[in-house]
């Protein structure tokens, strides 16, 4: 019988609502540097590299140079989402953020525990303990940055982010979006790899994680053309960019 592979195209949409109980923030604001941007983004990637981390990949969003976006993991918390089924696999990469400004430049990055609790769900109890110690390695990393880590677009409370939804009739996690089924794991892996090399309509691969073993892989994409990123960029402000690049699995 011919096996059906789908593929799941998300963007984690961080601007919640405020509501009540206990609260958490998905985007918190690290600090401002008074480095120039370059030095800047070796100095968040540097940090995170002593504590364990592994960098991704680095990048401007909608290519204006006042932006940038660094994409990190861990093993240990690959080896958790890996482990905690398809959507899991989206907790597995986190981001900071940097903004070029007339102040300095602005680093955010998107708060770990909100991500942890989107993503795994019920696993996230199941891995409490290590996602606490990775969210502890995180925040040490970015203090030779910053120490405000203050909430910087809102909060949403813990109890709704479980069945969180953007807009009313946008899709929630679990709503599988069909882009294309392929025959195999591999055939789909094959194309898609292709197309972001070819830079197809301004797609463009910024990472990639694959576990050949589950058959399963997640790429972060930048929309480059004129009305990709650029577009939200506009639509939902300058702090969404640490929600970037969007993710395909």
């Amino acid at each position: 019988m011919k096996n059906n592979y789908l593929l799941l195209i998300l963007v984690l949409l961080v601007q919640p609502l405020f509501l009540s109980s206990q609260k958490i923030s998905p985007i918190q604001k690290v600090g401002t540097s008074i480095a120039d941007m370059n030095t800047s983004l070796v100095n968040v990637q540097v940090a995170l590299e002593l504590q364990g981390f592994e960098i991704l990949g680095v990048y401007s969003p909608a290519k204006k140079e006042q932006y940038g976006v660094i994409s990190y993991t861990r093993q240990d918390l690959k080896n958790i989402c890996f482990s905690s089924g398809a959507s899991g696999i989206l907790a597995s990469v986190l981001r900071v953020a940097l903004i070029n400004t007339d102040a300095g430049v602005r680093v955010l990055y998107l708060n770990p525990e909100y991500v942890f609790r989107a993503y795994l769900g019920s696993a996230f109890s199941q891995y409490q303990a290590d996602l606490e110690v990775i969210t502890a390695s995180a925040k040490l990393a970015l203090s030779s940055i910053g120490i405000e880590f203050s909430n910087a677009n809102g909060e949403i409370s813990v109890d709704e982010l479980q069945n969180y939804s953007y807009k009313p009739g946008m899709p929630q996690l679990d709503d599988v979006i069909v882009l294309k089924e392929f025959g195999s794991y591999s055939e789909a892996l094959l194309k898609i790899k292709s197309a972001l090399s070819a830079r197809k309509k301004g797609n463009v691969k910024v990472y990639e994680i694959e576990n050949a073993e589950q058959e399963i892989a997640i790429f972060g994409v930048a929309l480059l053309d004129p009305k990709g990123e650029s577009d939200l960029i506009t639509d939902l402000g300058d702090n969404f960019i640490v929600a970037l690049p969007i993710e395909l699995i």
